[in-house]
């Protein structure tokens, strides 16, 4: 198509949703719109910044809250795409995984092991990898939940490995909140279709249950782009395709709480990592997750007692082709099993003192890492050559308290420490002081400092290939952060909230695959530091008229990593009209320019997204549109050490549709 012709359709395209936006914005004057919105004054009380209900000014940390209304209105449809508006966090996709990075530290090789996920209160990054899944790949439908707590900063002091750049906490929706069945449909482009049932009550005052099944697949790229790789630019056909299975149930009786999740997602992959065979079928992951966790949360004495016990299974099966006829599949499997348990009592010692103290144990039941190439013939099985098999284990138990101190009417001290200990490496102790000071009702001053850690893996520490080209690594040790934060938040109008901040993260010890001078060898060694500053602003807030508002940036101060942009900036519009049954919603993140791991450059890039909401049409009927990269801008993410390119190109605009309905 000409350019001349491109940037005419892109005119028309901005000019519609700008119409779309100011006619909305006219309806909305004469509709007084409820705010369903999280401000400071609409959220009462968070939970993930010191494992009890406290204030959002209080709360010892940076903390972003993402509502359910906001989910729907912007149309997020899995935790990635949450992570991409919010501030301070940088989201890629490999076209196999979704990967999260915060405030300038996104290495191109992590599997998400440096952010721990919870959901709920519990842990969901694997014990093989340190995994936290964020995509379809997410073991929880994100229509299941009711917000989603962010905590920055180091936060080991409570939550010990994993808990290194931050936490992510994903509050579900109780029975209650259900109220009947729901019935869910999706449809789009490449071909993508989903469905959710979900059913929850409370039976009685101190009884309620929710249960729920969602299903979901698309055919993603039909032609996938390969560049640069050798005998020129290749396409791979009919390889994208993602399939998808979600299951939730919980029941609470009083004080106690019974939780089962599993969840499945088989991907394709089209971008032939590891040098495997390109536009081949049969180059594909599988990811199957479960937990079984019963707690009990309830007054004992003058204080809370929270006790949970889990057990958690993951399943990890990856197939990669190569070679002629006969071809040879190698398959990476992993299995892992393990039970944990936690205690935490909570009690206000006084008017202006709160402790938590509490204790946590994990250990793993099964942990086994295999590697082999299997022969084909077609589609028989001639031989099969295991390359590699490890059954280490791994085990630790923790110990961790926190005060916080009212020492004056507006200001407060929070210190707390954990010590854990480790089947593998030994001890680590990381403590977190955070002074907070409230000069006015509006203005909240906060300085956070913190350290925390991240274990090595057992797939760092024992994976190889039988001794081909990769060895075990069982010295390694922790990586380490200390962070410390100026935060300053300020609410000029009751609808209105803003928010500054600088960091500083001082990262050791990281774990990076070299060659082995003695062997020849690539090892995991603790062999790379890494200094990462910057400064943040958000604004956020409704106009009279129904108007949301949202912007963020952040800015790297000095040196700038390989994949990470300088500078990114976040914006929203949201337009409610019709009394609040319907909104229009445009979002756009931006980002300048990365450098790529073949030190090429891939240009700043910025995408749009436009949703369309209706809801409380016909009794529980809910309608929801949305055009994903709306002016059809030409996308990538920087590739990852397996990948013989140096970007993997995202999607192009795409549309989808979701009708929902409620029986009550």
């Amino acid at each position: 198509m000409p350019a001349a012709s491109i940037l005419a359709r892109r005119r028309r395209l901005a000019t519609a949703s700008l119409l779309a936006a100011t006619v909305t914005s006219a309806l909305a004057t004469h509709a007084p719109v409820p705010d369903e919105r999280a401000l400071l004054g609409d959220v009462p009380s968070v939970f993930a910044a010191s494992k009890y209900d406290q204030p959002l000014a209080d709360a010892p940390a940076d903390v972003t809250v993402v509502t359910r209304a906001e989910i729907q209105r912007y149309g997020w449809r899995t935790l990635a795409d949450v992570l991409r508006g919010v501030r301070g966090f940088l989201v890629t996709d490999d076209r196999n995984y979704s990967y999260a990075g915060m405030r300038g530290f996104a290495r191109t090789g992590d599997y998400n092991a440096r952010i721990l996920v919870l959901v709920d209160g519990h842990r969901t990054n694997d014990t093989t990898y340190d995994q936290a899944l964020l995509g379809t790949e997410g073991p929880v439908d994100l229509d299941l939940v009711e917000r989603i707590e962010i905590v920055r900063g180091a936060s080991s002091s409570l939550y010990g490995s994993n808990a290194f750049l931050g936490v992510i906490d994903l509050i579900t929706r109780r029975g209650r909140d259900v109220a009947g069945v729901e019935v869910a449909g999706l449809g789009g482009t490449r071909e993508t279709y989903g469905g959710r049932l979900t059913t929850g009550r409370r039976i009685t005052s101190g009884t309620e249950y929710l249960a729920s099944i969602t299903l979901g697949r698309t055919a993603g790229e039909r032609d996938f782009p390969i560049p640069g790789l050798a005998g020129g630019d290749r396409v791979a056909h009919d390889s994208d395709a993602d399939r998808w299975v979600q299951a939730f149930g919980r029941l609470r009786i009083d004080d106690f709480t019974v939780t089962g999740v599993v969840s499945e997602r088989k991907k394709e992959i089209p971008t032939a990592p590891f040098n495997s065979i390109v536009d081949a079928p049969g180059n594909e992951t599988t990811d199957t997750r479960w937990w079984v966790e019963g707690k009990y949360d309830g007054a004992v004495g003058h204080g809370n007692l929270r006790v949970r016990f889990a057990v958690d299974d993951y399943r990890y099966q990856g197939d990669l082709l190569y070679g002629v006829e006969p071809r040879v599949v190698n398959q990476d499997r992993s299995h892992a099993r393990w039970w944990s348990g936690e205690a935490a009592y909570t009690q206000a010692l006084r008017d202006d003192l709160t402790l938590i103290v509490g204790a946590e144990v994990q250990s793993d039941i099964r942990n086994r890492q295999e590697n082999g190439d299997r022969t084909l013939d077609g589609n028989a099985d001639l031989e099969y050559t295991r390359l590699f098999l490890d059954t280490n284990t791994t085990r630790y138990w923790a110990l961790f308290a926190q005060a916080q101190w009212q020492f004056a009417p507006r200001s407060s001290a929070t210190l707390g420490v954990r010590h854990d200990q480790y089947s593998t490496f030994g001890g680590v102790t990381d403590p977190r002081l955070a002074i907070t000071v409230r000069p006015t009702d509006t203005l909240t001053v906060k300085a956070l400092y913190g350290q925390a850690f991240r274990a090595p893996n057992d797939y760092e520490l024992y994976y190889n290939d039988g001794g081909t080209s990769i060895q075990a690594s069982p010295n390694l040790v922790p990586e380490r952060i200390r962070t410390s934060e100026i935060l300053v938040e300020w609410q000029p109008a009751p609808q209105w909230r803003t928010v500054g901040a600088f960091y500083f993260n001082r990262i050791t010890d990281l774990i990076t695959t070299l060659a082995d001078p003695a062997t020849g060898l690539l090892t995991n060694v603790n062999a790379q530091s890494q200094i990462g500053r910057g400064v943040e602003a958000e604004i956020e807030g409704r106009t009279p008229f129904g108007l949301d508002v949202f912007a963020a940036v952040t800015t790297q101060l000095g040196e700038v990593a390989v994949a990470i942009p300088r500078t990114q900036l976040k914006a929203r519009l949201a337009q409610s009209f019709l009394a609040d049954r319907a909104s229009v919603a445009l979002e756009t993140v931006y980002q300048t320019s990365r450098r790529t791991l073949f030190d090429t450059t891939i240009p700043a890039q910025a995408s749009t997204n436009l949703v369309g909401t209706l809801a409380h049409v016909a009794g529980g009927l809910r309608l929801t549109a949305a055009v994903t990269n709306l002016f059809d801008v030409t996308l990538a993410d920087v590739s990852r050490p397996e990948h013989a390119m140096d970007r993997i190109a995202q999607p192009g605009r795409g549309f989808w549709l979701k009708v929902e309905y409620t029986f009550r």
